[in-house]
């Protein structure tokens, strides 16, 4: 009769042959036992969705164990970070593996452009005007994180808020198109990196 001891990720399997009768060993078969873990290679980004990548299994003698031999699931695969492959062994063998995979941040998205925007001649002379930087810019594709305006350059006659892109036109500005170059940041989060964009925003006194 055959005897199975299964083989573990800590110890090797043995397949014993006895006699029925007399109980003596015939035949013995070593189980090399699943000594290591890998999953396809990457690299793996943040796109919104679940990596499931194939996992291979090599015994100890060096051997492929068959993908038959064991079931995977997986944990924490959609968001960037650390990612699990769990095998579950059968058949010849039992117990379980653990593989860890990285999943990159995506490149921040954020794309930019810009856009004329005015403000009364009349209004300007008498005190200070404040643009809204929805006005003057769109975000053609949404930023992730928070985003901050650093001015890079441009007419000293319009400034602009760091944290809310607000313009302010100086009083007594006279009627012409004024240009600014910004530098817009997007600071990221879990799943995206950081990103910086330059654009040239233009306002007229008209």
């Amino acid at each position: 009769e055959e005897v199975l001891t299964k083989a573990t990720p800590e110890k090797d399997g043995l397949i014993e042959n006895k006699c029925k009768n007399c109980g003596s060993v015939l035949s013995q078969t070593v189980i090399s036992r699943p000594a290591s873990f890998a999953v396809e290679a990457g690299p793996f980004t943040y796109n919104g969705k679940a990596f499931e990548p194939a996992v291979t299994v090599k015994a100890a003698d060096g051997t492929v164990i068959d993908a038959g031999s064991y079931d995977v699931t997986y944990r924490d695969n959609v968001n960037a970070g650390t990612a699990k492959a769990m095998v579950t062994f059968k058949g010849n063998y039992e117990g379980v593996g653990v593989v860890d995979f990285v999943i990159g941040k995506a490149a921040q998205p954020m794309t930019l452009k810009a856009k004329l925007a005015t403000v009364k001649y009349t209004k300007v002379k008498k005190k200070a005007q404040t643009i809204a930087i929805k006005k003057a810019l769109t975000f053609t594709t949404a930023a992730e994180g928070t985003v901050t305006y650093a001015k890079k350059g441009g007419s000293a006659k319009v400034t602009i808020n760091k944290k809310t892109g607000k313009l302010t036109v100086k009083k007594g500005t006279k009627k012409g198109t004024y240009k600014i170059r910004v530098s817009v940041t997007a600071s990221g989060n879990a799943n995206f990196e950081a990103g910086s964009k330059t654009v040239t925003l233009k306002i007229r006194v008209k």
